[in-house]
């Protein structure tokens, strides 16, 4: 029961969750990665997650694996994931480094972000 709370309650702000190794290797992935060259999360295992995103954002996500401390989450950040039909989608990534873990693994999540996105909740109730 828990478990199927925990993963309604992360897809309610990501489309995609994943995890990350030390060297940036998606060891883990559910959810959807439609807006990216993969059809389904589990094309991403064992590539470097740096295949998700454009090409140019390639520092940055080496610095947020680096920089991440444990027990510290970032985002959401403004992010581009990689080009499809050369048309990058718009995303927020988010990452957290759990505390129980030994290891220097990272967890993910990404947004997409549409133009129909709004910031203003005022805008997403229907007219009466």
């Amino acid at each position: 029961m828990i478990r199927q709370k925990l993963l309604g309650t992360a897809f309610a702000s990501a489309d995609l969750l994943f995890e990350v190794d030390g060297a940036g290797v998606i060891t883990f992935a559910i959810g959807s990665a439609r807006g990216t060259p993969f059809s389904d999360a589990t094309e991403l295992l064992g590539r470097p997650w740096t295949a998700l995103f454009r090409p140019k954002d390639k520092e940055a996500l080496a610095a947020i694996l680096r920089g991440t401390r444990t027990g510290e989450r970032r985002g959401p950040m403004p992010m581009g994931l990689a080009p499809v039909d050369g048309q990058a989608c718009p995303a927020s990534l988010s990452v957290f480094r759990l505390p129980e873990r030994a290891d220097e693994s990272l967890s993910c999540s990404i947004t997409l972000r549409g133009q129909s996105d709004s910031e203003d909740a005022a805008e997403l109730v229907p007219a009466e």
